[in-house]
């Protein structure tokens, strides 16, 4: 995205407290600081 920013964008299953198989997809971003070497979440948002 530009300016050392990530858009990241994927999918999990995970099981509910009844035992059912949920699908859910997850977007985010996160920012990297090259010179600490380190990552920041900036959004994420969580669908499932």
């Amino acid at each position: 995205m530009g300016n050392c920013i990530y858009q990241v964008v994927g999918h999990f299953d995970a099981q509910n407290g009844f035992g059912a198989m949920i699908r859910g997809t997850f977007t985010g971003t996160t920012k990297y600081f090259p010179e600490r070497g380190s990552w920041r979440t900036l959004t994420l948002d969580v669908q499932g």
